[in-house]
């Protein structure tokens, strides 16, 4: 069996191109990584898509602000004013 060398295993847009980088190997070789890289592309597709999805129409929704911090209330602080000149203590 000549080079069996996967289609640029990180990047799988270049399954279109497996033919080229895969030149060597056996003809009954290749559907099988074709396969493998069509199947890796609908799961990055499924991830990418709950991503979009996710990211930049459901979190940044008002909706999903208000549910996130339903039960999420301001917190208030006292301050420390500044006292006069005689006195050595601040009050509350």
């Amino acid at each position: 069996m000549a080079n069996a060398k996967a289609a640029n295993d990180h990047w799988h847009s270049a399954v279109f191109f497996a033919h080229f980088v895969q030149a060597r190997t056996a003809t009954w070789d290749d559907h099988v990584d074709v396969i493998i890289h069509f199947q890796e592309l609908r799961h990055q597709f499924t991830i990418w898509l709950f991503n979009v999805l996710h990211g930049s129409r459901w979190q940044t929704c008002f909706i999903q602000r208000r549910l996130d911090h339903f039960d999420q209330f301001h917190v208030r602080e006292k301050r420390l004013f500044a006292t006069a000149q005689n006195r050595g203590v601040t009050g509350f």
